[in-house]
């Protein structure tokens, strides 16, 4: 998967991810919009969870929900 976001320059790849990374963290919290596309450089299957669908287990097991935010931290602060 190529992750890609347009800049004033144009598109340019931001990050690359395969087997086992997600992607979506910010808008699950937030609710914020995508600044990013991301492709399929080969065949992928793709998994959706909503907010609904994750909220129980945030619930449960609060260090998956501190996790998630540390991810959006590192990937914010990458740029």
């Amino acid at each position: 998967m190529s992750v890609t976001r347009e800049e004033s320059e144009g598109e340019i790849e931001v990050m690359r991810m395969g087997p086992g990374h997600h992607f979506g963290e910010m808008g699950t919290p937030t609710g914020a919009p995508a600044r990013s596309k991301i492709s399929a450089l080969i065949p992928a299957t793709v998994y959706e969870l909503t907010k609904d669908d994750l909220s129980p287990t945030l619930q449960a097991r609060p260090e998956v929900g501190r996790g998630l935010c540390r991810l959006l931290a590192e990937r914010q602060a990458a740029g």
